[in-house]
């Protein structure tokens, strides 16, 4: 869209400073978050936001605004009023957009978030202004070559100074300019007592015991993005060495997408292992969410393992762990990105935290009995 032209039909006739909107922010009744154009992990390393908004503002409502694809990450999140689900793409999107606007105009929002992190996206942008919030906020797109959707913000958040920090602190950024305190980094994605449940049977179905000690290992990846994959072969190793020096029983997971790398590290074994494949997602996460352990390499089931709290390892092969690996105790990361570790190499580093986790694994499962 030309610049002047979005300017005229969504720009802001009234700036304010970040200490106006933080103060205005810091007394909103209603607020709308949105982030609708990103997939289910860059919306994730948003959920910390989530979490310390509510924190610093627990009778607010929130509302967020997120796409069919992202959505399974917060529909179950604690920290939020409601998800409002939007197509904002495609030749309809117009028609779709005018009943969802006045669905969030009959909110009457004391002020709108925009949660873009990197990437920025005009009819996200078009959709908080159209919703005629007290204001509207967003952190600078222009460092990131687009000076287009800062046109529509009230507020102009300045980016961090460092554009390569932490993906989470970038997010956070637009709390710490509007003057929120920030206390929790960590991703938060919520598993219902039915969805924990659900994936016992799950696990009880394909032979596997709950209440033993799981590995879980998602090996194969995104076919467009074969540098971060870690070889079937080294999976299949590390696989093996659990299950005979330590007694864990082995699960595979992943997409359709993922059958051949499945396949390979199966028929390496002694025996075939156990696969689930094309879970829905809320089905997956439970899924992680009861086991021991869990190994992958860079890409978004590192998010969503991380948001459930199942102790894990990632492989960084090909982006900064120091960018986009997740916060927590209970992550683990091959740091060395660039440069493929051995079985050898990850198995020292894996085996002490596997014993942990097992040792845990045990405690609890005899306070439950």
């Amino acid at each position: 869209m030309n610049q002047l032209l979005f300017q005229r039909l969504l720009g802001s006739p009234h700036p304010l400073s970040a200490d106006e909107a933080g103060a205005r922010l810091r007394a909103a009744k209603r607020i709308l978050l949105v982030k609708p154009h990103h997939k289910i992990g860059d919306l994730l390393v948003a959920t910390p936001l989530l979490r310390n908004l509510r924190l610093a503002l627990p009778d607010a409502r929130l509302v967020l605004v997120a796409g069919p694809y992202n959505a399974p990450a917060v529909l179950d999140n604690p920290d939020l009023n409601q998800v409002v689900v939007a197509s904002l793409h495609g030749p309809l999107a117009p028609l779709r957009a005018v009943p969802l606007l006045h669905r969030l105009r009959a909110e009457r929002f004391d002020a709108a978030l925009l949660l873009s992190t990197i990437s920025h996206s005009a009819s996200a942008v078009a959709l908080a202004r159209l919703s005629r919030p007290g204001f509207v906020a967003g952190l600078d797109d222009a460092p990131y070559g687009s000076s287009l959707a800062r046109l529509a913000y009230d507020c102009v958040l300045a980016p961090p100074e460092d554009l390569k920090i932490h993906i989470v602190d970038y997010t956070l950024t637009i709390l710490e300019r509007l003057g929120i305190p920030v206390q929790d980094r960590r991703h938060h994605l919520a598993v219902t007592e039915a969805q924990r449940k659900d994936a016992e049977e799950i696990l009880a179905a394909a032979g596997l015991d709950p209440g033993r000690p799981i590995l879980g290992a998602q090996v194969g990846g995104t076919p467009r993005r074969p540098e971060r994959q870690w070889p079937p072969s080294h999976y299949a190793a590390v696989l093996q060495r659990a299950a005979a020096e330590l007694d864990y029983q082995t699960v595979l997971l992943g997409q359709e997408s993922d059958r051949a790398a499945m396949e390979q590290v199966s028929q390496m074994g002694r025996k075939p292992t156990v696969r689930l494949v094309d879970l829905p997602f809320p089905r997956y996460k439970a899924v992680l969410s009861r086991l021991t352990f869990f190994l992958t390499h860079d890409g978004g089931p590192v998010h969503v393992a991380a948001g459930v709290g199942v102790p894990s390892y990632f492989v960084f092969l090909s982006t900064p762990p120091w960018r986009w690996a997740p916060y927590g105790a209970d992550v683990h990361v091959w740091e060395e990105f660039g440069r493929s570790p051995s079985p050898a190499e990850v198995w020292e580093r894996l085996k002490p935290l596997l014993l942990a986790a097992r040792e845990e694994n045990a405690a609890r499962q005899g306070a439950m009995s």
